[in-house]
């Protein structure tokens, strides 16, 4: 009996041997892992959510140029509102176009990683057999890739502006571009456009072909012509960046102003052009503007040539 007793005993107590090993184990291998984890969020901490939102909501749509973002009102362009893109003579639209799209891509990379609503461009068929229908390649370069862009095109300006409004309610899209310079958007238009964009919170684009006047609903109005732009490096008879020379007209709460810029496609930014031929211009960390003899990369810009902002 005796026997039997002590056999029975003995696994049982190397069973809670085992068993305490295997916990003192656990234990070692669970404090490595927090170390490790203590070790990651030291060099990598984590991002607040609240923190990230607010990021966003403080750099919001802007042009990412301060001269000009100076100008508007709270430093940035109004997200729940309609600005105007007015071309400076009749021939002058296309350059208009070009800086709509750029300032499309500047709302695009505004948006938050999750937001992936595209941008409606809404033209007039009078427009398209006038310019040309848009060229998905060249938009692309703007960063208006087909996934991220939406164009419609319609007869009836009735129908454009039944259009505008409903997509600026929707909430679907993450602005509206209008190109239709044979609408007539007069204060009631642009007064309705105005309040639909207030409704959806999202932002529209007007672009016209052609100089108007009368009174709008719109927040700014930019009058933008082509200028001339600097060839690459070494290459003389390239293209250069699209260029542009934009007046800010009408800027409420804002100040208006005139500045010469040009657009850089990698990093999705405009730079300041220096009106001279020999001097560009340098924006300091906060702002303050030094004039230096232009020099880009490792040539000199010759004369007849404008200067842009090193980088």
């Amino acid at each position: 009996m005796t026997g039997r007793a002590f056999a029975c005993t003995v696994p049982n107590a190397n069973r809670s041997a085992a068993n305490r090993l295997d916990e003192d184990a656990r234990a070692r291998l669970i404090g490595r892992l927090k170390g490790t984890i203590e070790r990651i969020a030291a060099d990598r901490p984590v991002l607040d959510p609240q923190a990230v939102e607010a990021g966003h909501a403080a750099t919001g749509w802007c042009t990412g140029l301060e001269p000009l973002d100076a100008r508007l009102p709270e430093g940035r362009l109004e997200t729940q509102g309609c600005h105007e893109i007015v071309a400076h003579t009749y021939g002058d639209a296309p350059a208009a176009l070009g800086f709509a799209a750029a300032l499309c891509a500047r709302r695009l990379i505004s948006l938050k990683p999750q937001d992936c609503r595209p941008v409606l461009w809404v033209r007039a068929l009078g427009e398209v057999s006038e310019y040309g229908r848009l060229y998905g390649h060249g938009l692309a370069r703007f960063g208006l890739t087909r996934d991220r862009l939406l164009t419609v095109s319609l007869r009836k300006p009735q129908a454009v502006l039944w259009t505008i409004e409903e997509a600026l309610r929707s909430r679907a899209v993450s602005m509206v571009v209008c190109d239709a310079n044979h609408t007539r958007f007069d204060l009631t238009a642009t007064r309705r456009a105005m309040l639909a964009a207030q409704e959806g919170e999202t932002p529209c684009l007007m672009v016209f072909a052609s100089p108007r006047d009368g009174a709008t609903a719109a927040r700014t109005r930019w009058h933008v012509s082509p200028a001339p732009s600097i060839p690459p490096p070494y290459d003389d008879t390239s293209p250069g960046d699209p260029a542009w020379h934009l007046t800010l007209t009408r800027s409420r709460g804002g100040r208006p102003g005139t500045w010469t810029v040009d657009w850089h496609h990698a990093t999705h930014r405009f730079s300041l052009v220096s009106p001279s031929a020999d001097r560009t211009v340098e924006t300091g960390p906060h702002g303050e503007g030094a004039v230096e003899p232009a020099v880009v990369g490792a040539r000199t810009i010759r004369a007849g040539h404008t200067g842009r902002e090193g980088a």
